[in-house]
């Protein structure tokens, strides 16, 4: 049901996204961030952005589910490269074109097309993906709420950091978030679907994750 619905919200966000070149709230929220004044930060920020930090953290967040044992979450996560990707080709099919500097400020210059943001299509995946794991991964629950504030709050920070930059409308922002929850959805039942296939079979990811350990032990990497 809730499946459904997202799908219903992401097809009429995606309808406004294809027949309109904004929405009528968007160059007022764009105004109304742009006159927020992050100083030094923005300019950080912006270089995480274009050097791959988000791709690095999903990386190491992969690599140490797995050591630590969560070898599901873990390949799903490699997994979510696949519809990570899809921002790419979606964008590219709804030519939806990006705030331009004659509206608003445009850190960085206009960069191809606008609708969905990659970025908060993969926030709102990798971050609400992490925010479903926290249970699993920790039994405190001084951390699990004190991890899960800052993952909302990073997920919400993003959206409106590309709409500060001038990176994408907040339409955009909605549609990304709205096609990162449907893929959150199908990720999260997933999960529970081959979870519940491994305590039958445990036998294929514990060869695979003696192949991985016998291969880092090789070069000279081993657990502590």
């Amino acid at each position: 049901m809730i499946l459904l619905v997202l799908v219903g919200l992401t097809a009429v966000s995606t309808f406004f996204g294809v027949t309109t070149e904004r929405a009528g709230y968007d160059l007022a929220v764009a105004e109304f961030l742009q006159r927020v004044d992050v100083g030094p930060y923005g300019d950080v920020l912006f270089w995480m952005g274009i050097r791959g930090v988000a791709g690095a953290v999903m990386a190491l967040t992969c690599a140490w589910l797995w050591w630590r044992g969560h070898r599901i979450a873990s390949v799903l996560l490699v997994l979510m490269l696949v519809p990570d990707a899809s921002s790419f080709f979606l964008r590219a099919l709804f030519e939806r074109p990006r705030p331009t500097p004659d509206l608003v400020m445009v850190v960085g210059g206009p960069q191809g097309f606008s609708y969905p943001s990659g970025t908060a299509l993969h926030t709102m995946f990798f971050y609400g993906f992490m925010l479903y794991m926290l249970p699993r991964l920790t039994s405190s629950a001084r951390v699990r709420y004190g991890l899960g504030s800052l993952l909302v709050f990073w997920i919400l920070f993003q959206g409106a950091w590309v709409v500060h930059h001038g990176r994408h409308w907040a339409s955009d922002v909605l549609g990304g978030y709205l096609y990162g929850a449907v893929y959150l959805t199908i990720w999260i039942a997933l999960y529970a679907r081959v979870t519940a296939w491994d305590r039958e079979h445990p036998w294929l990811l514990s060869r695979i994750d003696g192949l991985v350990r016998r291969s880092l032990a090789r070069v000279g990497v081993s657990r502590r």
